[in-house]
């Protein structure tokens, strides 16, 4: 099971388009083999502390560890879980 984090700045409809964008896409590639959080930064600035967050909307994988990181556009499939390490190259 994959943990993962989705941190953004603010709950917008246009963020919350490409949250559901996101799903379907890790959906299709690992089925319910996945937990998805979304973590506003606005709302809990000391979670971002804790994960080092700087920049969003930033992308990270949880667990299993290592933990690994992806930060800006997250819609590119193929970019996006090969940095994730959720599929081989």
């Amino acid at each position: 099971m994959y943990l993962l984090k989705v941190y953004i700045s603010n709950l917008t409809p246009k963020t919350l388009e490409k949250i559901g964008l996101f799903k379907e896409m890790l959906t299709a590639e690992l089925g319910s083999g996945y937990h998805l959080e979304l973590v506003e930064l606005l709302k809990n600035p000391m979670s971002a502390l804790n994960d080092d967050i700087l920049v969003t909307p930033t992308v990270i994988r949880c667990s299993p560890k290592p933990t690994k990181k992806i930060v800006g556009n997250f819609l590119d499939k193929e970019q996006v879980m090969f940095a994730l390490g959720l599929i081989n190259p």
